[in-house]
């Protein structure tokens, strides 16, 4: 049996070096990172975005918003287009307009939706997390939709979960995942193109806190909380449990 124990090393290949985008950065404390179609790095800081693509930097912030930078506000969210246009929320959704090379808000989208996050899905619509409503756009027609949220009462739950603003929304194989303060939920779309809305579970039983962030892995999200730890919903069987700060190999550091 000795003959078969041969140590196995992992190959990473995996080369760390000092990129010329550090000291072009618009603010050093970064939030967030994606990649466009084009293969450019958008970095969203405090200050805005900052672009690099592999030779170029180019910084994007609202006190440039005239000239094609970004409209006022905190960058809230990052999503890329099945074209690969960079789309962005700050206090307005906008799209990166490639042939322009600027910012651009599409003509529907009003200063009073107050959108809270975004995201595409496998087919390429856009939905739009908002105070109690969800929001679906088609890019390809202009087309913006808007679904008022019911306030919901899961099965065997005698209570009624208000609606709160969607704070987060991650894509599935159909539809999307969106979570507020107290509810996660399912959204796809009928065959007659209405906004279906289907309540996966009440969060309200495991946490007190905000979501910071969250995402999908295999069957199970994953929920990151500001206080109480990390919340992990299975989307199939909808049980739920909580992995807090502890000294077991199990717990959270």
């Amino acid at each position: 049996m000795l003959l078969f124990c041969v140590p196995v090393y992992a190959n990473t290949d995996v080369t760390f070096w000092n990129s010329s985008v550090n000291s072009r950065l618009n603010q050093i404390e970064v939030r967030s990172v994606t990649q466009d179609g084009s293969g450019a790095l958008w970095f969203a800081t405090q200050e805005g975005l900052t672009r690099y693509n592999g030779t170029r930097t180019d910084a994007y912030s609202a006190a440039n918003s005239e000239a094609g930078g970004l409209q006022p506000g905190e960058i809230k969210d990052l999503a890329v287009s099945a074209d690969g246009t960079l789309w962005v929320l700050t206090s307005r959704i906008q799209y990166f307009d490639k042939a322009r090379q600027e910012f651009s808000v599409p003509e529907n989208f009003t200063s009073d939706l107050e959108p809270r996050s975004i995201t595409f899905d496998s087919q390429g619509l856009l939905w739009i997390g908002l105070d109690g409503k969800i929001g679906l756009y088609n890019p390809g027609t202009g087309n913006l939709k808007i679904t008022s949220l019911p306030d919901t009462r899961l099965p065997g739950q005698q209570r009624l979960m208000k609606t709160t603003p969607v704070v987060k929304l991650l894509p599935l194989e159909r539809g999307v995942i969106g979570i507020n303060s107290n509810t996660t939920f399912k959204f796809s779309i009928s065959g007659t193109g209405d906004v279906l809305v289907e309540p996966v579970a009440d969060l309200n039983r495991v946490m007190s806190s905000i979501v910071i962030t969250a995402e999908i892995s295999g069957n199970q999200l994953f929920i990151g909380t500001s206080l109480d730890g990390l919340i992990v919903v299975n989307l199939e069987t909808r049980r739920m449990r909580k992995v807090s700060q502890g000294s077991s190999p199990l717990d959270l550091p």
